[in-house]
């Protein structure tokens, strides 16, 4: 073996990596010689980095290597980032992150750097890209999006490289939505996003929402509109209030300049979401070639143990 290896099975009995040596991407499972999984050009260098799932039955990766595999091909081309997934009882690599074949690639793949790629034991693959690969996809910036199983969840079609695509983040804001993390059923899944999912969010800075599965939080309906003389329905004055406090200062209170100063605030401590947030506002910032370390740096440093702003209305079919 001569290369990296991506991922290796929980027990390390089986492992996926990189051979420089032939161009080839390989498998490992315990038996006399490594399996071929794809080939590459040997003139290239490709970045090469994965998950698997814990029984070594599923492998993910991603690379920006041009690969095939034997007459496949896929709809990539040089220097692009992907993801694949590879099963191993099926012998079957699919790109999951390809756009379909005939629509243009995008060249953006945001990697997971240390975050959960795949869940439900490889049943689902999250990934971000810039790629359009549903028809509600037309921002042309990174949107989160997650390749679901036929069979898994609500996924019923082969479609799509054996499974179904759907959009976790809205495809709408003009600003890139980076995928940060799973559980490991993959049924919550956080993602950054500038847009304003939630009527109360709009501050138009980065929050982290969870995308969740059967879950969400209902929002209170709009007031309606009051003239100058209607009450809400079932209003009663409440007297918890003291009249001198709600309407002025009477006898029983200080003067004003005999008040004294209000308390100092102390600011609250900043979640490990807000962090995030803030970590993938700066990078954002920097020049284009060193925002996707910087990126993989913010989520391995502040991602894995983030709390979440939940919202159930942004996935495709995510309620």
């Amino acid at each position: 073996m001569i290369g990296p290896i991506a991922a290796s099975s929980q027990d390390g009995s089986s492992f996926i990596f990189k051979n420089t040596s032939t161009g080839r991407v390989e498998l490992w499972s315990g038996g006399p010689a490594a399996v071929e999984v794809a080939s590459f050009p040997l003139s290239s260098e490709p970045e090469f980095e994965g998950a698997a799932a814990k029984d070594g039955t599923v492998f993910v990766f991603d690379t920006n290597a041009v690969l095939k595999r034997g007459a496949q091909t896929f709809n990539n081309s040089a220097g692009v980032m992907q993801a694949y997934r590879y099963e191993f009882s099926t012998q079957r690599l699919s790109c999951v992150s390809c756009a379909p074949v005939g629509a243009r690639q995008s060249r953006i793949l945001e990697t997971t750097g240390g975050a959960r790629e795949i869940a439900d034991e490889g049943g689902r693959i999250f990934f971000a890209t810039a790629a359009k690969l549903v028809g509600r996809d037309v921002n042309g910036v990174l949107d989160a999006y997650e390749w679901e199983r036929a069979g898994t969840g609500s996924c019923h079609s082969e479609e799509r490289e054996g499974g179904c695509v759907y959009l976790i983040s809205s495809g709408r804001s003009p600003y890139g939505s980076f995928y940060l993390e799973s559980d490991e059923t993959g049924e919550n899944v956080f993602f950054a996003t500038r847009e304003g999912l939630l009527r109360g969010d709009t501050d138009e800075s980065y929050d982290v929402y969870d995308a969740r599965v059967n879950g969400g939080f209902p929002e209170a309906a709009s007031p309606a509109e009051c003239t100058s003389s209607c009450r809400p329905p079932g209003f009663s004055p409440s007297l918890s209030v003291p009249l001198t406090t709600a309407f002025g200062p009477t006898g029983n209170l200080l003067p004003p300049a005999e008040s004294p100063p209000p308390p100092k605030s102390t600011p609250k401590p900043l979640t490990r979401a807000q962090k995030l947030a803030k970590a993938l506002r700066a990078c954002a910032k920097k020049p284009k070639n060193k925002r996707a370390a910087c990126r993989k740096q913010a989520r391995r440093q502040y991602g894995r143990q983030a709390k979440a702003k939940r919202s159930a209305g942004s996935g495709g079919r995510r309620g």
